[in-house]
Order: structure tokens, then C-alpha cells, then sequence
């Protein structure tokens, strides 16, 4: 279990230990590049180039990071756990 539980640490958010939806979208695109280099390695014997598949695969990553920036930077930061005791203002 501790593959698991060290699995789970990396996809997860540092601090509060929620499933990042940045870092799983990440790590399924970085699986489908590596499948996709493979076969293209094996069918034709050249290497891909591996620039844009960098990119491909850390889009989701940098998308997720530079929205959670502009919340932060935003003049009226949406709180993503509301307090049950305030109320909303009309």
C-alpha cells in the first residue's frame, strides 16, 4: 500500500490532500505520450520530437496553476469552502 499512498500524495493537492484535477489530466496525457512516442518508436525506429508532447502533457497542469494565480491576484477571491455562518450579500 505504500506505492499508493505515495501515488496518491503526488496527484494530490500539497497542503490539503484533494485529487488536483491539473495533476491527474497531466498524468493521463504524460501516459498517452508515452504510449504514443513507443509507437511511433517502434513502427518507424525514429524518436518523436518530444517538445510539443512536453507541452501536451503539462497544458492541464499550467492551465489548473494559472487559474488558481488569477484567483489569488483577483480583487474578490472566491473562497472554494464556504463558511456556513456568513451570509451572502444580495
Amino acid at each position: 500500500m505504500q506505492a499508493g499512498k505515495i501515488l496518491r500524495e503526488i496527484l494530490s493537492e500539497p497542503g490539503n490532500g484533494t485529487l488536483s484535477f491539473g495533476r491527474v489530466a497531466s498524468g493521463l496525457a504524460l501516459l498517452f505520450c508515452f504510449g504514443w512516442a513507443t509507437y511511433v518508436l517502434v513502427h518507424t525506429h525514429v524518436i518523436p520530437p518530444l517538445a510539443g508532447l512536453t507541452g501536451f502533457a503539462l497544458a492541464p497542469f499550467a492551465a489548473n496553476k494559472a487559474a488558481n494565480a488569477a484567483q489569488a491576484f483577483s480583487s474578490n477571491p472566491v473562497d472554494a469552502t464556504p463558511n456556513p455562518t456568513q451570509v451572502p450579500h444580495a
